[in-house]
């Protein structure tokens, strides 16, 4: 086999930055110049986007997210204010409003929680076909049966990119209408001349396609529109009424129309029906039109749109032109009869290239395109109310855009709470894309059409990783090579091929691209020159499988891991799994817990490492270098960078705004090119997901080290060695142990527990707020009455809990007394308080307590006074690094040192002295930075800067100060905040997973002694059910078992290929059994493999110590702890709320809600003959509103219960007496029947007096 190519893997979240880039340099000044000119009444408002500038955010992303605030930044346009009368011109910077900025993990800071906006997969602007069959049964004469025939529809859906979507559809006669959403069908014709086009025109364009007659002197008559208008006899009444009225219009104004203003007034009669037939006139048709269709500001077929209908229809018109015009109405027009008559066949809706994504970026460009629509009405409204003397200050206002931002993050469908869970949660919730959303498709409509899978998926969305349930096919995420183009378009990398020769060219193609050529796979062999065997290969043209030449072949694809997507990429031996299977195990691989002590799989793929370093949850080294100090808090790595040049006007240094996504260097100094300095890179103590779960960073270096430029410095908290560590390499074994592991339940040891080696770390935040109430402040003091000394010696002077303490149930964590209003008292209540020598209590104890069931630790505590300053302590970790400098390299870096120094000293002396400036210069100008208070500027917009001075000194544009500290509401005048780390071991009722969908609940923990162990007594830590792998197909999870376990005895990690049938037949199980073979020869336990029963070894029963009679599979397998514990689901209920409309208890532990019993449940009770159980479920607990307040009475007096009727049974009963149904209810005495009414219940005797 020749030598293979490496491919360099795009990063991750390159689909997230790269598009906010273009948003921020591109989209967001050509929103601006769309709208730069506002005038109304004599002044005119006139912005300069191109002059744009960001300011660099008040607060950073760390802040941000303890304070509560949104990452963003101010956006500043230069603006001028024109009076037309007097012709003065007022220049100022214009603050139009705050921003949010993505980070360079590709996730936005909302109000303090990390959020991430979805891509959206939608129908690429243009125009597309297709056509439905219906079925209608047609009447039949006198007693015969109606005929069923099918209806055949021919249609095409115009999409814009924005603005009003146009279906074009035929009639079963084939004249075809057109139709807008809620407007009833309009004749193409009709449209065509109130757009100005001739009768003649349209007679002979669409006789063409349509083979329709029309003549010039029937226009506006009733034949014309019985016969062209409205063919359809389902029409005519409404078309003869809109005659009549429009004859009778005629003879009543006696105006003469041309036939362009007949056809407007008509189109708005159509479209308008409650309008007043009268009251029409040809001028409100134009501005319905121009509005709909001709404007573009509201309609826009985008540059897209335009190309693509252009390129269909072989038009000239200029891309700049974006409307739509006749000449595109009639070209659908035309194709739209071909379709209907099958000269031409219907477009493929679920093509690739047909379907384009939104990028998160395009749709933040759209909501701030809406904002500035809000903010020319506010302008045009307040420039409507203002007098001669308006100023900028009076008009401009930031809450239009700030709103419209607000909005979109806040409350869209496509913005979401990121899943934090782990780093591959993380970095798979930001690449997906949904076709749910707004402009998208709906989930309960959508069918399988566009929920399956198409060919040209192939390379661009994987066909495995999807969710389960209702949004099924409808949220995917991208392959791992996938690319989008600047269109939206979905690329895939394929390796160009010439007469057989693999060439080193890349190129990406798009689906309609990739139609066009011969494509092969890429698990073809090539020989050492590239070239491929001279024999037929499989491959792929037009969606159609051939076997070529490979002289005919054009394109290899590149790997095997081209068709799957990042989750599905991390599993091992996928090849060999149901996809089904595999679905499951991408998706639990993101809901795992990080464990406390990270262990990387023994048997992976070898993208484990591209996920940490991408998802950002790794520390990687800047420039290569020595590790000089590691600390639990900080890395010091001495290296030598570029040197960059320092300007004497630091304020108006680089030439570009500041969008704080560039290179943080400067440009290269003309001297010298690389300078020795010390590189601290901080590490993060503690910090919480959104998902609670516990995030932290620690060293991966030593101090002394050499280290590479990229290399991991330091592992989060789901990394181990600087690759993804989700789980543990555990031994387990196929087998049933006394029915514990039924129905896919597990079986584990109690070593699991003992050791920690499923224990995760959660993190929960506590706030506790101090507020000025109408009886006076609450405090914060550690004096509480009646607190136990324990919890007295954890509270600190303030009354909060110490940092690192330990905390149990009830504990005080923020000591406070809250003011109450003073009882009054009785006489003999106040003679007895003097007796006893008590005071009457003014104030209530109202302290923060540790909730039930919880065992943790303060980790963080944040304290917030009431200007909104936050000062915040936290715990440290230990550093587990040890000192390896020895005394050489000591020497080796201090020589590097005074080499710096000299450099540095030479370099200053080269471009950092400037004797002509005073030192005080400086000082100077960074006050007047401050005073000004203006965005960064650069030195070719130094005309702004004086603009933007004189409009201070004018007093124009002051804007208003914002809250510090938004979160603090008006009467809250401190806040205390506590983030509390909680130890969870693995227990009963937690489910676990391994990487191939095989999933299960933890039913038992056993002693470590009772376990079955191996032949050299090793016990198991985990036992499955055999039966859990035939049925679902998933013998992945054997070969990896098994793998793991030779490389455990040989201490070897591995990285497995799919599609690894490439090198041979049954390649996975050659190499699992040789590694086998290889362990046994190396360790000398023969019983590792033997050739009669390969793969399984002699088992012995923990209890018993005798052996089993079968042969078992053993080996070990990366198996996951789950985010569903059993901490966060159990639940119970005695009481609780109840649906006020049912007066049934609610549902959900969330609501405190109730179990449902349901008519299975009602059998099986009356099955075992629990009568009196069944019947308290039907009654007091469940929807007898009387018999729910005796209940306690009764059973503290020791009498027997009044059940009363419960409310289903009193809707039953309305029920059928709504169907005329004489229904009564009667109870059955020894003397006599008496009837009762059931909306009232059974009054009288209890239950049991009652005799049958």
């Amino acid at each position: 086999m020749g030598k293979k190519k490496k491919i360099a893997v795009a990063d991750f979240i390159t689909i997230q930055r790269q598009n906010f880039q273009h948003f921020l340099n591109v989209g967001m000044v050509s929103e601006i110049e769309l709208r730069n000119s506002i005038s109304h009444a004599g002044v005119e408002l006139v912005l300069y986007p191109e002059y744009s500038q960001f300011c660099r955010s008040e607060s950073s992303m760390k802040s941000a997210i303890a304070n509560g605030r949104t990452y963003g930044c101010r956006l500043y346009v230069p603006g001028q204010l024109i009076h037309q009368d007097s012709k003065v011109s007022k220049f100022q910077w214009i603050l139009l409003g705050t921003v949010p900025l993505m980070n360079r993990r590709g996730h936005f800071i909302l109000n303090g929680s990390a959020r991430v906006i979805i891509n959206q997969m939608v129908r690429s602007p243009g125009i597309y076909y297709a056509e439905k069959i219906t079925r209608k049964t047609k009447k039949g004469k006198k007693k015969k049966k109606g005929k069923i025939v099918m209806i055949r529809t021919v249609y095409a859906d115009l999409i814009s990119q924005r603005g009003t979507w146009l279906r074009f559809e035929t009639s079963p006669g084939g004249q075809p209408f057109v139709q807008m959403k809620r407007t009833p069908k309009i004749p193409v014709s009709l449209l065509l001349q109130a757009m100005g086009l001739s009768t003649t025109t349209i007679t002979q364009r669409l006789s063409m396609a349509q083979g329709l007659s029309m003549r010039e002197e029937d226009l506006m008559t009733q034949g014309l529109v019985k016969r062209h208008w409205f063919p359809d006899s389902t029409e005519m009444g409404f078309a003869q009424e809109l005659v009549r009225d429009l004859e009778t219009f005629y003879r009543k104004t006696g105006k003469q129309y041309r036939l362009q203003e007949w056809a407007l007034i008509s189109l708005y009669a159509l479209t308008h029906p409650k309008c007043e037939l009268m009251e029409i006139t040809p001028e409100m048709g134009k501005r319905f039109l121009f509005r709909k269709f001709l404007n573009p500001k509201t309609y826009d077929l985008g540059l897209l749109g335009r190309s693509r209908l252009n390129q269909r229809f072989n038009l000239g018109i200029s891309t700049n032109t974006r409307i739509l015009t006749a000449e595109d109405i009639l070209k659908i027009t035309e194709h739209l009869g071909e379709v209907f008559h099958r000269t031409a066949v219907p477009d493929d809706i679920d093509h690739l290239k047909n379907r384009r994504i939104r990028s998160s970026a395009e749709l933040i460009q759209n909501q701030f395109a809406l904002g500035l629509t809000r903010f020319e009405k506010v302008i045009h409204e307040r420039l409507t109310r203002a007098n001669s003397g308006i100023t900028l200050s009076n008009l401009v206002t930031t809450k239009p855009i700030n709103a419209a931002f607000r909005e979109f993050f806040g409350s869209s469908q496509l913005s979401q709470f990121l899943d934090q869970t782990n780093p591959l949660a993380e970095i798979t919730h930001k690449r997906r894309f949904t076709s749910l959303g707004p402009s998208g498709v709906s989930r309960e409509t959508a069918g399988m059409a566009i929920r399956g899978i198409h060919p040209t998926h192939y390379g661009r969305i994987c066909p495995i990783e999807t969710p389960e349930g209702k949004n099924a096919g409808l949220v995917n995420s991208p392959t791992m090579f996938t690319r989008i183009s600047q269109d939206g378009f979905l690329q895939s990398p394929f390796q160009k091929v010439f007469k057989g020769q693999a060439q080193p060219e890349i190129f990406y193609l798009t689906a309609d691209q990739e139609e066009k050529f011969m494509v092969a796979p890429g698990d073809l062999n090539l020989d050492k020159l590239r070239f491929l065997e001279q024999k037929f290969f499989p491959a792929r043209c037009d969606q159609d499988f051939l076997n070529i030449k490979s002289n005919s072949i054009h394109f290899l694809s590149l790997s095997s891991f081209q068709m799957i997507s990042i989750a599905t990429s991390l599993i091992p031996f996928f090849e060999h799994d149901d996809a089904n299977r595999a679905l499951m195990g991408s998706n639990m691989q993101r809901q795992a817990v990080p464990l406390l002590n990270p262990e990387k799989p023994i048997v992976g793929t070898g993208y484990e490492s591209r996920v940490v370093s991408d998802s950002g949850h790794s520390i990687n080294a800047r420039f290569s270098g020595y590790v000089t100090f590691v600390s639990c808090e900080e890395i010091q790595v001495y290296s030598l960078i570029p040197a960059t040049k320092k300007s004497p006007f630091p304020f108006f240094e680089g030439s570009e705004p500041n969008h704080n996504f560039k290179n943080s260097l400067k440009n290269p100094s003309h001297g010298w090119k690389y300078e020795l300095k010390t590189i601290t890179y901080p590490l993060e103590s503690v910090s919480r997901s959104n998902q609670d779960t516990y995030q932290f960073e620690r060293p991966l270096v030593q101090e002394g080290q050499w280290i590479q430029k990229g290399e991991a410095l330091a592992d989060g908290s789901a990394s181990a060695d600087g690759s993804l560590a989700l789980g543990k390499n555990i031994l387990i074994g196929y087998l049933p142990w006394e029915g514990y592991n039924f129905e896919d339940a597990i079986l584990i040891s109690e070593r699991l527990v003992k050791q920690d080696l499923y224990t995760s770390l959660h993190v929960e935040k506590y706030d506790m707020d101090f507020k000025d109430t109408r009886f006076g402040k609450e405090q914060l003091t550690p004096s509480i009455p009646d607190l136990p000394k324990r919890n007295q010696k954890l509270l600190d002077e303030r009354g909060i809990i110490k940092l690192g303490s330990w905390v149990k149930e009830g504990d005080v964590l923020v000591g406070k007394i809250t003011p109450i209003e003073k009882k009054k008292l009785s006489p003999h209540e106040r003679l007895l308080y003097d007796i006893v020598g008590k005071q009457v209590q003014d104030v209530k104890d109202t302290s923060l307590r540790v909730p039930k069931g919880l065992v943790a630790r303060v980790v963080k505590i944040r304290l917030f006074d009431e200007d909104g300053r936050c000062y915040e302590t936290s715990i440290k970790g230990k550093a587990t690094s040890t000192r390896i400098l020895d005394p050489n390299k000591k020497s080796q870096m201090a020589q590097l040192a005074e080499i710096g120094k000299f450099i540095i000293q030479k370099k200053r002396r080269k471009t950092q002295q400037h004797p002509h400036f005073p030192n005080s210069f400086y000082f100077l100008f960074k006050m007047r930075k401050r005073q000004m208070g203006q965005p960064n500027a650069t030195s070719s917009n130094l005309k702004k800067a004086i603009l933007e001075q004189e409009g201070r000194e004018s007093g124009i544009g002051q804007k208003k100060r914002e809250k510090d500290f938004p979160l603090l509401g008006r009467k809250t005048i401190q806040r205390v905040q506590l983030l509390l780390a909680e130890k969870r071991r693995i227990q009963v009722g937690d489910k676990m997973a391994g990487r191939h969908g095989n999933k299960g609940i933890v039913s038992r923990i056993v002693p470590k002694h009772d376990m079955p162990f191996l032949p050299d007594g090793t016990p198991l830590d985990l036992v499955l059910n055999p039966l859990g792998v035939p049925s679902r197909m998933n013998v992945g999870q054997i070969y990896e078992c098994l793998l793991g376990f030779a490389g455990s005895c040989l201490h070897e990690h591995y990285q497995i290929m799919p599609f690894d049938e490439m090198v041979g037949a049954q390649t996975s199980r050659s190499i699992v059994y040789s590694k086998l073979l290889k362990a046994r020869k190396r360790t000398g336990k023969k019983w590792l493999f033997n050739p009669n029963f390969p793969g399984k070894v002699k088992l012995f029963d923990g209890r018993t110590g005798e052996p089993f009679d079968q042969h078992v599979t053993v080996g070990q397998s990366y198996i996951l702890k789950l985010v569903h514990q059993v901490d966060e689901k159990i639940h119970a209920r005695s009481t609780g709320p109840y649906s006020l409309v049912t007066q049934q208890p609610l549902r959900g532990r969330s609501k405190h809600g109730g179990q449902r019993v349901g008519e299975m449940e009602v059998w099986a009770l009356e099955g075992f003959g629990a009568a009196f159980t069944l019947q308290e479920l039907l009654t007091v607990k469940s929807d007898d509103m009387k018999g729910r307040y005796q209940v306690m009475d009764a059973i503290l007096t020791d009498k027997p219960m009044q059940l009363g009727t419960p409310e289903s049974f009193k809707v039953l009963i309305r029920e059928l007496q709504s169907l005329c149904l004489d229904i009564g209810v009667f109870v059955l005495t020894t003397k006599e029947v008496k009837p009762i009414d059931p909306m009232k219940g059974v009054t009288g005797k209890p239950i049991e007096s009652v005799k049958w």
